[in-house]
């Protein structure tokens, strides 16, 4: 998906479901493309954030680099893993 349709289709969302969403800061991604996409420049705090795509593109990795970044900034992460796929041992790190 190419960084044009990635940005129509968070317009889309944004507009069509969040119209009034809050100027809260978000919690970085560590993508600048991303973020810059994002109305709050990262992910929204404070509110439930589901992350979705095929596997293989990258969904963990990107969790795991707002989990750093929210624990480094002294916020909490709540990850709720439907699938039961979720080995805290690869975790463990992120909390160091």
């Amino acid at each position: 998906m190419s960084i044009n349709a990635l940005r129509q289709q968070i317009t889309q969302v944004v507009e069509g479901v969040h119209p009034a969403a809050p100027n809260t800061p978000g919690i970085a991604t560590s993508i600048a493309e991303l973020d810059e996409l994002l109305p709050s420049n990262g992910i929204p705090r404070g509110r439930l954030t589901e992350l979705l795509g095929a596997q293989g593109t990258g969904r963990t990795s990107l969790l795991r680099r707002i989990v750093q970044t929210a624990v480094s900034d002294g916020l909490w992460v709540a990850f709720i893993d439907a699938s039961r796929t979720l080995a805290p041992q690869n975790w463990a790190d992120v909390a160091e």
